[in-house]
């Protein structure tokens, strides 16, 4: 099912491009970087040069950063897995969205276990798992504790938090026109049970932090026990700066965690003070696609 809102649709990005945003978010403290598309599945059988595309911008990724490479594809076949894991794609992202039994009630082109099965094939080829949930969607507050535990099931070692941003023209959109449909408060909440039954996974603030929370806000899910975020633009939606993720998480009495990628925070929060002229022609602010970035005490 398609809906009119007018976003306008790309092809798969060009790898060299894909290569020079992930070398900016190096530079600007990113961990890792996620290559993904916004379809149900990248098919090696049925869009073969996509596919080698794909593969193209892993492998020059890999070779020339120091990043780590994750992928967020859809659906995946078990060859499909295998050759991504051999190509040394560390984490595959695909996300939950919800409780198994709200699941039904925003999706209704695949189900939930479909979305098990790709996160298993993931697994068993021998990449780590990440895999989160979207609140805000009119689940409740049981919704979103069940989809931790299936979660805990599952055995994932990153778990990105959404917060809806109803784009409009989609029935998210009509229903939530006002926002996601939950307070700052039970989303800190939220950040903070997920902490605590999953231990000793990446809890990470990704899309639609910055449409439901103030920046003055923002730093409130690390101290709830959120350790890291996604940085940079989305697939339909624009993010935020790494200069202001960056003070965000000064902001929580925290900082940036430099042991994996040695950068200088100053730097990028410099870049950010740069006339837009200093920039090259079609210089992007921040990495497509997406980077994460960890914060330490």
């Amino acid at each position: 099912m398609h809906f009119d809102t007018g976003v306008d649709n790309y092809g798969f990005l060009d790898p060299e491009s894909i290569l020079e945003s992930a070398k900016r978010a190096e530079r600007d403290g990113a961990q890792r970087f996620g290559i993904v598309v916004a379809e149900k599945g990248v098919s090696k059988e049925r869009r073969p040069e996509e596919w080698e595309e794909v593969l193209r911008a892993i492998r020059l990724v890999r070779d020339e950063t120091d990043v780590e490479v994750d992928a967020s594809l859809g659906i995946l076949t078990e060859e499909e897995a295998a050759i991504l894991a051999d190509e040394g794609l560390n984490h595959y992202n695909h996300n939950i969205e919800t409780s198994p039994n709200f699941f039904p009630e925003v999706v209704d082109s695949h189900s939930f276990e479909d979305r098990v099965a790709t996160l298993e094939v993931a697994a068993e080829a021998g990449m780590d798992l990440c895999a989160g949930v979207i609140l805000g969607m009119g689940e409740s507050p049981t919704d979103r504790v069940d989809a931790a535990v299936a979660l805990q099931d599952i055995g994932v070692s990153s778990l990105p938090v959404n917060i809806l941003d109803p784009v409009a023209g989609t029935p998210l959109g009509e229903q939530f026109d006002d926002g996601a449909d939950i307070t700052t408060e039970e989303t800190v909440r939220t950040i903070a049970v997920y902490r605590l039954l999953h231990p000793e996974a990446r809890v990470r603030l990704t899309g639609g932090r910055e449409a439901n929370l103030d920046a003055d806000e923002q730093h409130l899910p690390f101290e709830a026990g959120a350790d890291g975020m996604l940085t940079g633009d989305y697939l339909t939606t624009e993010g935020q700066s790494p200069a202001a993720d960056i003070e965000t998480v000064e902001r929580a009495g925290l900082e940036p965690n430099t042991a994996a990628n040695d950068f200088d925070p100053s730097e990028v929060k410099a870049r950010e003070r740069e006339p837009a002229t200093a920039k090259a022609d079609g210089e992007a602010d921040t990495a497509a696609g997406g980077a994460t970035s960890n914060v330490s005490d």
